[in-house]
């Protein structure tokens, strides 16, 4: 059970070794105890198994509601949280191992982050990149103007599509088909820019 309200003064089982045993075999779980005890040693005891509420009697109930509905707030803001979780490490296993490269900048295109792939192509491992920009990369070879396009078109909200000649850590050149997209918070916002691209260098060489 996710709510367990309990007695101190109880026959075979007292609630205090109750509460101790239950929290052992699922420490979430939420132990309120209503007793009339009122002994240190008790108090002691609840918080060091922790018991999570200790009310005494004569019971006041609304306060007992009100704890109780406190619990539930809790229970539903801690499942949602872990769904979330979830969620976000489902997203982030598929970014590590997707088969291609992804890159997330700031606001300003500063790399906070690139994915396994990325480091595989470029040959820069993930502390050589994050904290600089993607102008690490270029190779002198694309016109200025597509930079140009791509930035106006990224910070202005919309999702640019295009190919660019890079450099990789050895020298070599290399293709990369690229869409870059805004990230925006709730307020509408752009707070991150995510790129995700393909190694194209065979695919020109066999139109070349």
């Amino acid at each position: 059970p996710d709510i367990i309200i309990t007695d101190i003064n109880m026959p075979v089982l007292d609630g205090i070794k109750m509460a101790a045993e239950i929290k052992a075999l699922r420490p979430e779980s939420i132990i309120i105890i209503l007793s009339a005890y009122g002994d240190t040693n008790y108090l002691l005891d609840s918080i060091e198994i922790g018991v999570n509420h200790y009310i005494m009697k004569p019971i006041d109930y609304k306060k007992l509601f009100m704890t109780i509905a406190k619990c539930i707030n809790s229970i539903i803001l801690e499942t949602r949280l872990k769904e979330q979780n979830h969620h976000i490490r489902k997203l982030s296993r598929a970014i590590e191992q997707s088969p291609s490269m992804a890159m997330i900048t700031d606001s300003r295109g500063i790399v906070e982050y690139v994915n396994p792939k990325f480091t595989e192509v470029t040959g820069y491992s993930s502390e050589e990149v994050v904290g600089r920009t993607p102008k690490m990369f270029k190779s002198g070879q694309t016109a200025p103007h597509l930079y140009q396009t791509l930035w106006s078109t990224i910070t202005s909200g919309q999702v640019w599509h295009g190919d660019f000649l890079n450099r990789k850590k050895n020298g070599e050149l290399y293709w990369e088909a690229a869409s870059i997209a805004p990230v925006f918070d709730e307020a509408g916002g752009i707070t991150n820019f995510v790129a995700v691209k393909e190694d194209i260098t065979l695919r020109k060489k066999a139109e070349e």
